[in-house]
């Protein structure tokens, strides 16, 4: 009976708004935990969700990267071999334009980086000058 008086008693200290601030802090832990337990599943699945996206956007750009290596390549012994040939600045344009048509990278970043391995393999092999604006219209096609 003492114990009861006891309860009765600690129930006699607590506030108002004490016992308020206690029930909300009661059943946001327990809505949370039951969210927690009946979605669980579709919780996973948007962070596995972001996830994948990030993987996949990751997959897009080493494929682009790939891809802009390729035409390195290629522009590369492009214009060796027309260094070698002697083949005119025309006829070197014509073929770096088929080249970029072929890849049609002109809305990537990469765009400025290929305009400057062009002007600088032209220069350094077959000693032509082209200008930024030259190797800009070599996209438009």
């Amino acid at each position: 009976m003492i114990f009861v008086f006891q309860i009765l008693k600690m129930f006699t200290n607590i506030s108002w708004k004490e016992f308020a601030l206690f029930i909300a802090a009661f059943l946001l832990i327990y809505y949370l935990w039951l969210l927690v337990i009946f979605f669980a599943k579709d919780i996973l699945k948007l962070f596995n969700k972001k996830k994948t996206s990030e993987e996949k956007n990751f997959n897009e750009s080493d494929e682009i990267l790939s891809v802009v290596y390729t035409l390195q390549d290629e522009i590369k012994a492009a214009i060796e071999e027309a260094g070698q040939e002697k083949i005119g600045r025309e006829e070197i344009i014509l073929l770096l334009k088929a080249l970029l048509q072929k890849y049609s990278l002109h809305a990537t970043p990469f765009r400025l980086g290929i305009n400057h391995f062009i002007e600088r393999l032209c220069q350094n092999i077959c000693s032509i000058h082209l200008n930024r604006e030259e190797v800009e219209e070599l996209w438009a096609g």
